[in-house]
């Protein structure tokens, strides 16, 4: 899904920020990982400014390594500029 249908369907009020939200839960709630989501949530993370975390998730991405992607969307979760009010 494109970012703009995403806009769309998430409501045209959503935020950068809640559609990141919403990318990072989602991968969360999957039972097995979408590949290609986990690389969309890298292009936000990097145009977000969240370098390092679109690294790692990109080589998460490449080598289809869930257990690297886990870690990864855990310290997103921690963070306070992603997540305020975890």
């Amino acid at each position: 899904m494109k970012l703009s249908q995403l806009v769309r369907a998430k409501g045209a009020a959503r935020t950068f920020d809640e559609i990141l939200q919403w990318q990072i839960r989602k991968l969360i709630s999957l039972d097995q990982p979408c590949w290609r989501l986990a690389g969309r949530l890298a292009v936000m993370l990097q145009r977000r400014g969240y370098n390092n975390a679109a690294k790692r998730v990109q080589l998460a991405t490449t080598e289809e390594n869930p257990e690297a992607l886990a870690a990864v969307l855990q310290d997103l979760i921690a963070d306070k500029g992603i997540f305020p009010d975890s």
